[in-house]
């Protein structure tokens, strides 16, 4: 800077007034868009169950019809298909559960299904072979079922507290959680059935009501019996607990590599076994009687030891259910099960059988489990992301306080599922963690990676400590999205300990200064070879954010740039190139482009050039090249000042430094090999 140069500048003052000098404090003011909603069925009960009392004293000399899901077409497939041949051959009457033939259902051959006539919702000896997916490709529904029967039966009074039968009011309440938020949907006890009186969809075995009174609650919610054709175990996990869901991609170095397989056998065998966790798998090929896209249960595993060829050899096996009801296997499949059977002294359960560790692996490629746990504390937020950079009024963040040494902790996005497929887009989302510092500066300790599926789950450790979590998503910004309001999700956080969580609405600034503690923290550096400036650069989410740090005390950074020649993206700056001038000391954000389309190839390219100036008056000429948007849209591209005596800014000079250091050992390195 010109030491001579005493009579103010007007585009000097002009930068000056834009540098925001303070680091941006969470503040005090409370999020007025976002509401805590119920963490489990149980709470949920206490607002919804007072309504369903008063439904049946009602309807107790009048049964129950419900104008909402009502007995013709509308409930069997979507609004826009006026005609479905395939539907209407299948169901040609609805008939209330009185009305309905179940006799054929019970296999009087099996001896403990013979006195078990009584029908019921739920009894005290029911299990998975009292139910079997129908006509409707719901597996994804049954299979989340089966695994919640088998491991944990005593569920289903969460679900349906009142477990009686309302022969009068035809009444019933049905509690799931749907899109992250446990509802109450109430039915009636019609359903559709064939031209025998017997059930279309999901098939009653032993006279329990929950599966059929369960899908129909599904139906309901997502507006017809169609609507639930295809789907994800984690959904229907997700429906029946609650709980926090994890999908897992069987990849092929899993299938060749025997350190991968052993660790996977490891944590399966745990999880199942000693957690009873809820797991099911989704098949990809057609072999030997196993059906692609096609959802079964994980029910058992073991290691039967000394069963193969030599007494040392231990062979791990799995045992699956298919939600049909019934399997047949062909081939080796068939002369592997019915071989482990006889190992294990075990009858063969129709819909059940084995299969080795391996074969599971070359026929399976995804894994869906719930992290079922009754001991989980449980708390829930629906909010709105801010629809685009200046709405202040939907920036939402969450302050979180720990008291206890060391905790687990799950965050769970929900987003909206929408299963009719004109509906259907896909928003991408990062879960930010930052260290609240004693002097209130913020730190990044963890981030999830991007979250764009419906159900994402993301998993850490936290110490004792104040945090702030930041939902950051940018693409639905884009001119061409199909949003027409700040979309909205449900966050559940489940922890082994309690903590304390509070939504506020911090001045919007905050989310540049978050940005940027994000890109030093987890972005690439790179420092100038004269060591006037760093540049920061995120490329891991679905956004691309480039931030540069002026390390002088006298230069000006003059920087150009251009996006003009990205592809399927879009710049959040009001033009696709331009001109911005970082004052000395600061660090500013100077490019942030999002994805135009989650269905297309996306190619983030940013050209441009830095130059450092020291002599004020050589600024002049940038003056009317100057982006507006610097003041405009300062919460994201003001420029701000380095505060080098705060506790975080010490923290990221040592990890940069570190980082440089490393960087420069690791070229060094490659070097003297080349």
């Amino acid at each position: 800077m010109s030491s001579n140069h005493q009579v103010s500048d007007p585009l000097i003052d002009y930068l000056n007034s834009n540098l925001i000098r303070k680091n941006t404090s969470t503040g005090n003011k409370s999020s007025r868009t976002c509401k805590q909603i119920h963490g489990n069925a149980t709470s949920a009960s206490k607002e919804f169950n007072s309504f369903y009392k008063n439904l049946l004293k009602i309807h107790r000399n009048n049964a129950f019809v419900d104008s909402n899901f009502p007995t013709n077409r509308s409930s069997l497939y979507r609004s826009h298909e006026n005609y479905d041949k395939n539907y209407d051959r299948l169901v040609s009457k609805w008939l209330r559960i009185s009305e309905i033939d179940f006799t054929d259902s019970i296999d009087l051959s099996d001896s403990s299904r013979r006195n078990h006539h009584k029908l019921c919702i739920y009894g005290c000896d029911f299990n998975v072979f009292d139910f079997k997916q129908g006509l409707l490709g719901d597996c994804w529904l049954i299979s989340s079922l089966v695994s919640l029967v088998h491991q944990h039966p005593s569920h289903l009074s969460n679900l349906i507290p009142d477990s009686k039968i309302h022969s009068n009011e035809c009444c019933y309440q049905i509690y799931l959680c749907l899109d992250g938020k446990w509802s109450s949907v109430i039915i009636d006890d019609f359903f559709p059935c064939d031209q025998n009186n017997r059930l279309v969809f999901v098939k009653d075995l032993g006279h329990q009501l929950f599966a059929p009174m369960i899908e129909k609650a599904m139906a309901k919610y997502y507006s017809c019996y169609k609507a639930l054709i295809a789907g994800q175990t984690i959904e229907g996990f997700s429906a029946l607990t609650g709980m926090p869901v994890q999908r897992i991609e069987l990849d092929e170095e899993l299938r060749n590599v025997p350190t991968k397989q052993k660790e996977f056998w490891d944590q399966l065998y745990h999880n199942l076994k000693n957690l009873r966790y809820l797991i099911a798998g989704s098949c990809y090929v057609n072999r030997l009687g196993l059906h692609k896209n096609h959802a079964y249960s994980i029910l058992d595993v073991k290691n039967l030891i000394g069963s193969g060829s030599s007494r040392n050899q231990t062979d791990r096996v799995i045992l699956l259910n298919n939600p049909w009801g019934n399997q047949l296997l062909f081939g080796d499949f068939e002369t592997n099960h019915r071989s482990i059977l006889k190992k294990i002294s075990q009858t063969n359960h129709q819909g059940c059988f084995w299969m080795y560790l391996k074969d599971f692996l070359d026929c399976f490629d995804t894994l869906d489990v719930c992290k079922y746990n009754t001991k989980w504390f449980v708390k829930r937020f629906e909010f709105k992301l801010p629809f685009n950079p200046i709405d202040r009024e939907n920036f939402t963040v969450f302050e979180i306080r720990i008291n206890c040494k060391k905790l687990s902790a799950n965050f769970t996005l929900y987003q909206r599922i929408h299963r009719e497929s004109e509906q259907r887009y896909h928003l991408s989302s990062s879960i930010l963690i930052y260290k609240i510092c004693a002097d209130g500066s913020m730190q990044l300790v963890c981030n999830s990676n991007p979250m764009w599926k419906k159900i994402e789950n993301f998993q850490t450790y936290l110490i004792r400590g104040r945090y702030l979590l930041m939902v950051f998503s940018l693409n639905h910004w884009s001119i061409t999205s199909r949003l027409r309001e700040p979309p909205s999700l449900v966050m559940a956080i489940h922890t082994n300990r309690s903590i304390k969580v509070k939504p506020k609405c911090p001045d919007s600034h905050l989310i540049g200064d978050l940005l940027i503690a994000a890109v030093i923290a987890i972005g690439s550096s790179e420092i100038s070879e004269t060591s006037e400036y760093i540049e920061w650069k995120l490329k891991k989410f679905s956004f691309y954010l480039w931030s540069i740090e002026n390390l002088t005390t006298t230069k000006y950074l003059v920087i150009r740039w251009d996006t003009s020649r990205s592809i399927n993206s879009f710049n959040i700056r009001s033009t696709d190139r331009g001109v911005d001038i970082v004052p000395p000391n600061s660090r500013q954000i100077i490019c942030l482009m999002g994805r135009e389309s989650d269905k297309l190839e996306c190619n983030f390219v940013c050209l441009y050039s830095i130059k450092p100036i020291d002599d004020e008056k050589k600024l002049e000429r940038y003056r009317s090249c100057l982006n507006g948007d610097v003041k405009s849209l300062s919460n994201l591209f003001a420029p701000r000042l380095v505060q080098s005596y705060l506790l975080a800014e010490r923290n990221r000079s040592r990890n940069c430094i570190a980082n440089i250091t490393d960087e420069t050992h690791r070229n060094t390195r490659l070097c003297s090999m080349l």
